[in-house]
């Protein structure tokens, strides 16, 4: 629910900004690929656009493409997920509002064979540590396990800097 309120409030501020011009308005929303290929975003552009009468004109790329599309001023509203980058951006003056109301869960997923042995993974770095050990044997050279930007980057933390991962009701999270 607070993700429809945030969308429709940042979106009303978007609409009563373009109520000035002659046109007919439209939004331009760049958001990841994860989202709009949820889904979700369909569903909620289609209440959107019925209740307001104003079309939004969808761009799907990843979070830093995103930004940067924002940035050049090329788009209305961000949907991203790459927190750091976001606080920069904002930082860097480039934003009115930033409001968090998605996160992701990664689930470690693998052929039912599972070569790595993950089944059996007491946590999360457990898992890692395996698919390390697994992908260092050489078995899997050309089809890597790990190939989610977010996810390689918990995978570098726990295997490469020794962090731990922690989960908790939201997902997991670096220590």
């Amino acid at each position: 629910m607070k993700f429809l309120n945030v969308l429709i409030a940042v979106l009303g501020l978007v609409v009563f900004s373009l109520s000035a011009c002659k046109q007919t308005p439209a939004i331009r929303l760049a958001t990841t690929t994860s989202l709009e290929q949820s889904g979700l975003l369909a569903e909620l552009i289609e209440a959107f656009t019925k209740k307001y009468h104003i079309s939004i004109q969808i761009i799907t790329v990843g979070s830093g493409a995103a930004l940067e599309l924002g940035k050049n001023g090329d788009v209305d509203v961000i949907i991203a997920h790459a927190p750091k980058l976001e606080k920069q951006f904002m930082d860097s003056g480039y934003g009115l509002e930033r409001d968090s109301f998605l996160y992701s869960r990664f689930v470690v997923l693998g052929p039912i064979e599972d070569p790595a042995h993950i089944a059996s993974a007491q946590t999360p770095d457990d898992a890692f540590r395996r698919i390390a050990r697994y992908n260092e044997r050489g078995k899997h050279k050309n089809h890597s396990i790990i190939y989610h930007s977010s996810l390689l980057c918990l995978y570098r933390a726990v295997i490469l800097r020794g962090q731990t991962l922690s989960k908790n009701l939201f997902g997991t999270r670096l220590v």
